[in-house]
């Protein structure tokens, strides 16, 4: 089974040379299962979802579900929490709606699928950056007055877990997540919706959050206002 996904800890990510995270812990335990093994590459989102199209890849573990080329799973057990950082010492307390940040610079990753509905916001100054890396450093130098980015990932790096920087409640906007596979995988794809459901409900799936991420999976729920057999909806601005 070829997976391909961007990093994004703590879903996916790269240490020591080898692709670790939450959704690569639950797809080599339901590929086990199958039999299969697992080969995972990092790849820019775009480029990977080529690369499921076209069948050189099974599988992209993140997706919003947008591409109709593609299958997806139903049982959602990750979710985008999008909101606002700043930095630890900004005026900013609290998410009050996008006229907040008018004349203010505010980064998003390059790429960002919800970057064309943000810039209808004109007021605002988005900032486009190429990594999260970047994206951090700009805001505690100052070059920034906000980031936009997800929670869950936020709480991953050091600058979050050393206090320099913070998210604003509420959320922007929360939404499930799915696997998306190749439309000849389709048998894969029905396992993994089974084998998802069943890790849900066995305590699998937070197991395997509490190994990974400070925020257990029940918590990501609350905040995602959602239970295992509902959706998330957008959070208005």
């Amino acid at each position: 089974m070829k997976v391909c996904s961007f990093e994004l800890a703590p879903y996916y990510y790269k240490s020591q040379e080898q692709v670790r995270g939450i959704l690569v812990d639950i797809i080599d335990q339901i590929s086990a299962t199958m039999g299969l093994q697992a080969d995972y590459a990092m790849m820019p989102p775009l480029r990977c979802a080529r690369h499921v199209i076209i069948g050189s890849m099974d599988v992209m573990p993140y997706t919003s579900g947008y591409l109709e080329q593609l299958i997806y799973t139903e049982v959602p057990v990750h979710f985008y929490i999008a909101g606002f950082i700043v930095k630890d010492d900004s005026d900013f307390k609290s998410y009050k709606g996008l006229r907040q940040f008018e004349n203010k610079s505010v980064g998003i990753l390059r790429g960002n699928p919800q970057l064309e509905l943000l810039q209808q916001h004109i007021n605002v100054q988005w900032t486009q950056v190429n990594s999260g890396s970047s994206q951090w450093r700009m805001l505690l130098s100052g070059r920034l007055s906000a980031a936009y980015g997800d929670l869950i990932a936020l709480t991953a790096l050091p600058p979050y877990q050393n206090k320099q920087i913070r998210f604003l409640h509420p959320a922007y906007s929360t939404s499930p997540m799915w696997m998306g596979f190749h439309p000849s995988r389709k048998i894969w794809r029905d396992r993994f919706n089974r084998e998802l459901e069943r890790m849900l409900n066995d305590g699998t799936i937070a197991k395997i959050y509490r190994k990974h991420s400070s925020l257990s999976f029940e918590k990501i729920q609350s905040l995602a206002n959602i239970s295992n057999d509902t959706q998330a909806l957008p959070i208005e601005p």
